[in-house]
Parts: structure tokens; sequence; C-alpha cells
């Protein structure tokens, strides 16, 4: 659970959650500081999730290495040579 990582860790943590429904399962009301969050936010998320993952892409993730540079002493990552 990340609320007991950060408490560990003495990191800032705050803890929250919000309930919308109350004991019959009806939605009670919304505080205007949460919807005024929510209206300010609208954009985040589309009203509609995708059914599809986006379409694969290959990126060719490389370093580009200068000419003639010397790699450093310890290498934190392999090289090609």
């Amino acid at each position: 659970m990340q609320l007991s990582k950060g408490i560990k860790k003495g990191e800032p943590t705050y803890p929250a959650m919000l309930n919308l429904d109350d004991e019959f399962g009806e939605a009670s009301v919304i505080p205007m500081v949460i919807e005024k969050v929510l209206e300010q936010n609208n954009d985040m998320m589309s009203a509609k999730l995708p059914e599809t993952l986006p379409p694969w892409i290959e990126v060719d993730h490389r370093i580009e290495l200068e000419v003639r540079a010397k790699p450093p002493a310890m290498a934190l990552y392999r090289m090609d040579p």
C-alpha cells in the first residue's frame, strides 16, 4: 500500500478517501471544492475509454556516441564498441 511506504520513508503523506454513495446506494451531494476540481480537470479523461490499444510503433531507442570520444572510467550501461 502506497500510504504505508510514504509513512515509513518519512515523506509527506496525505491519505484521502472520497465516498459519494450513502448507505442506501444513492449518490450524495458532491462538495463544492471537489466539484470545482472535477470541472477544472474534466479534459484529463475522455468520457468513453477506447476499446483497443493504440497501434504499436517501433521506436529505435539508442544513445548516440560522439566520434572518437573516450567512454567514462566505469560504464554505467553497456555500450556498443
